[in-house]
């Protein structure tokens, strides 16, 4: 039998092949730095970014050529080296960060602190480059997330090295640590607020993507048999019509069933749901009830999985308002496009109740309208709470939704992303799901503060890290973590008016400070255009003054959603994990009324 020698073995792992290659990017950086810096007497600095670049571009000749030769990547030559440009840009930047900040605060020689340099940013690009630039198709199976402990403790060298080389060019610009800070904290607001504001407008960007957001206009036979689990908590006042309104859509009713879910306490929900199924007379209606804890949504939702039968569950609040022809949209969505999960759109309608309420709405507008595209073009989405639609085998593959987690919606949405099951989302004002906004400022609260919590907890369980790609992954911990940066940033406001009153920067500094500000404006000018829009598609009235008094009210409502984020990091440090309802009362269903008699009035 034919043996291996270990070194030809060894030489064969992708590792160790890049290392190899870095090892000869390390000679040519080191000679062209040599020639530039030493012999032709250019600065330092600009010796070191044209060394690199020319590294850059050998060790991507070598390991495409070699250390990833196998082929049978998603990307051509070309893509694949604008793709480890951009990741070796990373590099770069670490490893001058590094050289600054060893030749500012050390007697190091310039060459060895140009080599710690590169050793650093070769890291970086084998722990990013690797998975991303030699990207595998999504067919193939992915490379292990994570992976062994080096590639950890690697991956948080990399970060604190970056960070520490951020910081010495930054102090250098800005004249001081003080600055520095300043400099860092600004441009990373900056970059998050433009992120925030793309994805506000994502789906306005390209008129196809716009067009490709809503439901067929034609409908095909019904194939596809629902289930429809309504779990109820203290929901006397609008669960009668909610069971009305889903019996009463256009969809024969041998392929429904509609399950309302209770605890066996709720005697007043109970009552109020037999009284509709009576009305109704049905065996296809029904309440199901279940006893001891946890008391909560995820918990009734199992409940009712683990009790019904039919292809597709679907979720729906107790307080909802469903279009008739929402079965007939999911059943030709999944048919045409052969999808397994629909997420339908929800939207607000109550926006001229209180003085928040318009910002709620229009969140849910931007966030159903635009931004869910944007994940579910990335491939990664965490589900809302309702007008979902999955089939029930993924479910059961899952193992139904997560009783401990306050956001059962995004958690489960997040699996699915992981298991690489493409998720639909629809939204257009025929098809929506009405709702209505909190009645009170300490409701909106607890029910931000449930999200939010819910957001940290689905972050620290680690479900995203199963993710098959980067981008993924990426966009997975910024969603998860945003409470944690909404409660920082609630905590930097004062902070950051007396900087702006006491402390003295260079000018450049200052400039770059109010670089955030002016895309909260930005963001501040979409949202007053997003209420136009919001109202001439639902065929409402915009009050002439509603403009001025969201422009007064903007700041207050992102202190609100601070506040809301800070209370649930709080409680989760506590482990404080209650599931804090949110009272319904049918406001959503007041405006509506209201059009429908002003059209009648007018004809």
């Amino acid at each position: 039998m034919q043996t291996t020698h270990p070194l030809a073995e060894l030489q064969r792992a992708p590792g160790v092949r890049f290392g190899l290659v870095g090892l000869s990017g390390v000679l040519i950086n080191s000679a062209v730095l040599w020639a530039l810096a030493l012999v032709l007497g250019l600065p330092a600095m600009l010796a070191s970014l044209l060394a690199t670049e020319a590294a850059i571009l050998s060790n991507f000749l070598l390991n495409d050529r070699w250390t990833f030769a196998a082929g049978g990547y998603r990307h051509g030559p070309r893509k694949r080296l604008l793709r480890y440009h951009g990741v070796a840009a990373g590099g770069m930047a670490i490893s001058l960060g590094v050289l600054a900040a060893l030749t500012s605060h050390s007697p190091l020689p310039l060459l060895l602190a140009n080599l710690l340099a590169i050793g650093a940013a070769t890291a970086w690009n084998y722990l990013v480059g690797s998975s991303w630039a030699w990207q595998q198709p999504a067919q193939q199976p992915a490379r292990p997330v994570g992976g062994s402990v080096w590639r950890r403790v690697a991956a948080l060298a990399c970060v604190a090295l970056a960070a520490l080389g951020a910081l010495s060019l930054a102090a250098r610009v800005a004249g001081g640590l003080t600055g520095a800070l300043v400099l860092i904290a600004a441009l990373a607001l900056f970059a998050q607020a433009l992120f925030s504001l793309y994805m506000m407008l994502y789906s306005w960007e390209h008129p196809e993507r716009l067009a490709a957001s809503g439901g067929p206009k034609i409908f095909l036979p019904p194939r596809h048999s629902f289930t429809v689990l309504l779990p109820a908590r203290h929901e006397e006042a609008v669960i009668y019509d909610t069971i009305q309104s889903v019996w009463a859509a256009n969809y024969p009713v041998q392929l429904l069933e509609v399950v309302v879910i209770c605890h066996a306490d709720d005697a007043g929900t109970i009552a109020e749901a037999q009284r509709a199924i009576a009305a109704i007379g049905s065996p296809h209606v029904r309440v199901e009830t279940f006893t001891g804890t946890p008391i909560n949504k995820p918990r009734g939702l199992n409940v009712g999985l683990a009790r019904t039968g039919n292809q597709v569950v679907t979720i729906f609040d107790a307080e909802d308002d469903i279009d008739p022809n929402i079965f007939n949209t999911v059943n030709t969505l999944m048919l045409q496009e052969e999808v397994g999960v629909v997420q339908a759109g929800v939207q607000l309608m109550n926006f001229r109740d209180r003085w928040f309420s318009v910002h709620n709405c229009l969140e849910y507008f931007f966030w159903f309208k635009s931004r869910l595209h944007f994940h579910a073009a990335v491939g990664m989405i965490p589900l809302g709470g309702n007008t979902v639609f999955v089939r029930r085998d993924l479910l059961e593959r899952l193992g139904g939704w997560d009783e401990g987690c306050l956001t059962e919606d995004a958690e489960i949405g997040i699996r699915l992303s992981a298991m690489g099951e493409r998720i639909r989302v629809v939204y257009d004002a025929q098809h929506v799901t009405r709702e209505e906004s909190p009645a009170t400022l300490p409701q909106l609260i607890k029910q931000r503060t449930r999200w939010c919590q819910g957001f940290i907890q689905v972050l620290r369980k680690g479900a995203w890290r199963s993710l098959p790609r980067l981008d993924q992954r990426l966009l997975a911990l910024y969603t998860l973590s945003y409470p944690l940066l909404q409660a920082t940033l609630l905590l930097l406001w004062p902070l950051m008016l007396l900087a702006a009153l006491w402390i003295k920067l260079p000018l450049l500094v200052t400039m770059v400070s109010f670089l955030p500000l002016y895309v909260l404006l930005l963001q501040l000018v979409a949202t007053v255009i997003g209420a136009r829009l919001f109202t001439r598609e639902y065929g409402l009235r915009l009050p002439l003054l509603m403009p001025v008094t969201m422009t007064l009210t903007f700041l207050p409502y992102q202190w609100l959603l601070g506040a809301s984020a800070l209370r649930a990091v709080y409680r989760e440090l506590r482990r404080e994990r209650g599931w804090e309802k949110t009272a319904h009362t049918g406001a959503h269903r007041q405006p509506q009324a209201e059009l429908t008699r002003e059209v009648g009035e007018a004809s």
